[in-house]
């Protein structure tokens, strides 16, 4: 074979290589003399004498027994031992010093700032915020509230009338119900402002200890300041305990 000096070669589609060298022996070879050029390097050595270690060990050129040898020149040598002579050979990258460095000042200008986390709620914040929410009338207007009223009269014997509400807001009744406990009968009703009655005729509590709905209702809507009467129409045979209860939601 005739003596020729060993070059690398790239392929398209595949990792460099040396001509007629596998891959796998061209790495080994290659980082052997990397270890040993670092080694001439690192004991005082100059590239002179890694030029005679080179020529020494056929690494100059020529044919040695059929094998071709990588050659590195005297520029790529040099360069190799600016590259690790240089206090930062690598500016690219964040060296330990400038990372401490920057870490440090970022940590600085954080516990120096007044409030550094802006997004989140501080202790004085939130004290204010619930003192203001706990003195509004009505402070979650996004929901649907459903009040109900109701009364328990108690060993009633005849008719009463029980004003038992004044509306907070506006709203509109949805159901009246009652309920009897004892005695044989017992007729009720609700009105707003003391003259609409919500059901068309009274509910007569026909059977004790159940609850009884009155069905459809009218004169359903309440504004702001409208009173709810309960009406105990009549009570038979003296029950222990009448209910009387009116449902709304939110208008």
């Amino acid at each position: 074979m005739a003596t020729q000096r060993r070059t690398l070669q790239r392929f398209s589609l595949g990792p460099p290589t040396i001509v007629g060298r596998p891959w796998e022996d061209a790495v080994k070879e290659i980082q052997k003399w990397l270890e040993t050029a670092t080694s001439i390097l690192d004991s005082g050595g100059t590239l002179e004498d890694l030029e005679a270690h080179n020529s020494l060990n056929g690494l100059q050129g020529g044919d040695v027994a059929g094998d071709e040898f990588y050659h590195f020149t005297l520029a790529e040598h040099a360069y190799l031992a600016v590259h690790q002579a240089a206090v930062d050979p690598h500016p690219l990258y964040v060296n330990n010093a400038e990372l401490a460095a920057s870490v440090a000042a970022a940590i600085a200008t954080h516990e120096g700032a007044g409030d550094p986390h802006p997004t989140y709620t501080t202790a004085a914040e939130l004290a204010a915020g619930i003192a203001a929410h706990v003195a509004l009338s009505d402070p979650h207007t996004q929901y649907v509230r459903i009040p109900t009223q109701e009364w328990t009269f108690v060993s009633p014997s005849g008719a009463l009338a029980l004003v038992k509400w004044r509306a907070p807001y506006a709203c509109t009744v949805t159901n009246v119900r009652g309920y009897r406990r004892g005695g044989t009968g017992a007729t009720i009703n609700a009105q707003r402002n003391g003259s609409s009655t919500h059901l068309s005729s009274d509910l007569s509590l026909t059977s004790a200890d159940t609850w009884m709905d009155g069905g459809a209702v009218q004169n359903t809507a309440y504004a702001a300041g409208d009173s709810l009467e309960l009406l105990l129409q009549s009570v038979a045979g003296s029950p222990d305990q009448v209910v009387i209860q009116v449902d709304f939601v939110r208008a």
